[in-house]
């Protein structure tokens, strides 16, 4: 099954590891710098357009996502 995650991203819901709301995260050091060296390493796909809701973290990326952890969570709990 797959999950689309918005910005024309559909991902194999096995391989998500966590989908993580954006405001939480923001305010945390530890995750600044893991979203830092993400980004440093090239794996961090922003498909928000500047309006991050959500970060799915797979094995080998970051998606800044626009779509909502409960809309994200939903579409899981409908295809599973």
């Amino acid at each position: 099954m797959y999950l689309d995650i918005g910005g024309d991203v559909i991902l194999h819901w096995e391989d998500i590891i966590v989908i993580i709301d954006s405001k939480p995260w923001k305010s945390s050091p530890p995750n600044n710098t893991f979203l830092r060296n993400a980004m440093e390493h090239g794996q961090v796909n922003d498909i928000s357009l500047g309006e991050p809701k959500s970060y799915v973290i797979t094995e080998g990326k970051v998606y800044i996502s626009p779509i909502s952890t409960v809309t994200l969570k939903r579409r899981i709990a409908f295809i599973s």
